[in-house]
């Protein structure tokens, strides 16, 4: 349904703000395999789901 990576830290606004990417949705918060993380999904040129995640752990 969608992919998932794993990104450095964010200013998430700045990348709404960017209109390089069609945002769906977020930032929202998450819990996966690693614990807590913020995540923004995009559409990437072809309409494919995105999901941006940063783990505030990894920082």
């Amino acid at each position: 349904d969608h992919i998932c990576l794993v990104v450095e830290p964010l200013d998430w606004q700045e990348v709404i703000d960017s209109g390089v990417f069609t945002v769906k949705e977020g930032p929202v918060p998450r819990f996966g395999a690693r614990g807590s993380a913020t995540s923004v999904y995009v559409l990437d040129p072809d309409g494919n789901t995105v999901e941006l995640r940063w783990y505030p752990q990894d920082a």
